[in-house]
């Protein structure tokens, strides 16, 4: 397995890391996480809140064999930020 160098663009108010395959964006200066894109899924973190409050990743899964679009809604990583 190949690694691959982490790159780093600093923007104006975001700091995002990036090694391919998982990407992370810090709001600047505050550190807060933004946005996590992994293996190009598209931010993981929850879009719909303010940048300050987007600190925890959501899913909603059902059983193998299930049937409908219910599932069960699980807070899987809350993150912390003082």
């Amino acid at each position: 397995m190949s690694s691959q160098r982490v790159q780093l663009d600093i923007q104006d108010h975001h700091v995002v890391m990036d090694n391919g395959i998982l990407q992370v964006t810090l709001s600047k200066p505050d550190g807060i996480v933004t946005r996590i894109q992994y293996n190009g899924i598209d931010n993981l973190l929850e879009v719909l809140n303010e940048e300050v409050n987007r600190g925890y990743w959501d899913l909603v899964w059902s059983e193998a064999g299930s049937v409908g679009t219910t599932g069960t809604f699980d807070v899987y990583v809350k993150l912390f930020y003082f």
